[in-house]
């Protein structure tokens, strides 16, 4: 997020995918200034794609740039760890 003075909605959704795989969707609806001409991952989201491509290796996937309609959107696609119950 860039500095606003308008209102700007996120949203975060996760959900399971086939192939025990975890997909998780971070959505804002407002395009920092610029961000259109210069789109790729800020240091932030560059950390985060760092540290899950350490833990998770090549089963990792990422995107993010601008949503067409406006606003920026993170996709993440990690493996689905669940804690064993004993």
């Amino acid at each position: 997020m860039s500095r606003t003075t308008s209102p700007v909605t996120i949203s975060i959704r996760a959900s399971e995918e086939p192939g025990d795989r975890l997909r998780i969707v971070v959505e804002d609806d407002a395009a920092p200034p610029g961000l259109a001409e210069s789109p790729g991952l800020g240091i932030g989201l560059k950390n985060v794609a760092d540290r899950l491509r350490l833990r998770f290796g090549a089963q990792v996937s990422h995107s993010a740039g601008p949503n067409p309609g406006g606003g920026y959107r993170v996709e993440l696609l990690v493996p689905l760890v669940q804690e064993q119950q004993g």
